[in-house]
């Protein structure tokens, strides 16, 4: 049985990263797929980062059981995100790099994958997680941010070279604003200017919180991490803590966006219970492609993305809009998930590279 395996690529500073995407793979497939994903990184030289996969948790079980007949025992971080609207089906991505060694540095519940160039350290922290699932939220969200602090400085970094955070909050509507607040905190307390996504979620250890983080420590000043604004934060500099949508990146060969979610840029009007799921997808789409324009990218530079949606039905209308725009659609997963704010129906997250021409 041929499993379709989607490719993206770019090449950086010294390494090249590759995004591996499968769309609706049965449970019945799953062997098949491990086997696939194997093959392909074998034969691009792949060191794999992590992976992240959508889908009901009722499969866990069965995926990890393939991947550990086809590789072994795992030692990259896995990011479930629990579907229940997805029946028997998986999709995903596998991320992972060419051209240099990657050192894989486990600890008490998180997984870092660490790689350097010339010109930067970089760290991805992964499957952060507390386990112990019964504690109070408090407490399991203090333990994952002391578990990314100690995770950083086991692999050389600090908390201020955090760029990037994912948050998957199992109860999002009670601890989704506790949970933000922590964030924040954090950011504030250790200076970090970081683009962060928190989605309602459940995950495969069923702990209240899922994480994971990307670092970069330059080395030299030919890497540049710069924030990219919403207007509400004119005036940011990078020796304050806080949030922004988005992060871009340069290295001597390439320029990369990572926009970390659009709800804080769609317009106040269009985030309430009068709005629908068709305008806060076109809103969306309009202010991530404002953000390209104005950093002279494009959709065909998209290398990865996350479509989350409160309702399933309505994956089916974003990839309507996605087709009438022209923007890609083999880079994007689509899942279900649950927001903090009631009114939210659709939340985008995305990474764009592009090569630097001289």
């Amino acid at each position: 049985m041929s499993i379709q395996l989607s490719h993206k690529q770019i090449e950086h500073d010294g390494y090249c990263q590759h995004y591996v995407f499968f769309k609706n793979i049965s449970s019945s497939e799953l062997n098949n797929l491990a086997d696939a994903i194997s093959e392909f990184i074998y034969e691009h030289k792949i060191s794999l980062l992590e992976a992240t996969i959508c889908g009901n948790r009722d499969l866990y079980k069965i995926h990890k059981k393939a991947e550990k007949k086809t590789f072994g025992e795992p030692n990259w971080p896995i990011t479930w995100l629990n579907n229940e609207q997805a029946e028997n089906k998986l999709s995903g991505y596998y991320s992972g790099i060419s051209g240099t060694t990657v050192k894989t540095l486990l600890g008490s519940n998180f997984i870092n994958k660490v790689f350097e160039t010339a010109h930067a350290r970089y760290c991805f922290t992964g499957e952060v997680y507390h386990d112990n699932s019964k504690n109070e939220i408090s407490i399991q969200a203090t333990k994952v941010f002391d578990t990314f602090l100690g995770a950083l400085a086991f692999a050389g970094l600090e908390a201020r070279n955090t760029v990037r955070t994912w948050l998957y909050n199992s109860n999002i509507k009670e601890w989704g604003a506790s949970l933000y607040s922590s964030l924040n905190y954090f950011a504030k307390e250790n200076s970090i200017v970081l683009a962060a996504t928190n989605i309602g979620c459940k995950n495969q250890h069923k702990s209240a919180i899922i994480g994971s983080l990307l670092a970069i420590k330059p080395i030299t000043n030919e890497i540049k991490v710069t924030a990219i604004q919403a207007s509400s934060a004119e005036g940011l500099d990078r020796t304050r803590g806080i949030i922004v949508p988005a992060i871009k990146i340069r290295t001597p060969k390439s320029e990369t966006i990572l926009i970390s979610e659009t709800s804080s840029l769609i317009k106040p009007d269009n985030k309430t219970s009068n709005s629908n799921c068709e305008t806060q997808v076109l809103e969306s789409l309009a202010q991530m492609e404002k953000i390209l324009l104005e950093n002279d990218f494009s959709w065909k530079n998209m290398v990865r993305a996350i479509a989350y949606f409160v309702d399933s039905k309505d994956i089916k209308l974003f990839k309507q809009i996605c087709k009438e725009k022209g923007i890609p659609a083999a880079p994007i997963i689509t899942t279900q998930v649950a927001m903090n704010n009631s009114d939210l129906m659709f939340e985008l997250e995305a990474d764009f590279s592009k090569q630097i021409t001289t």
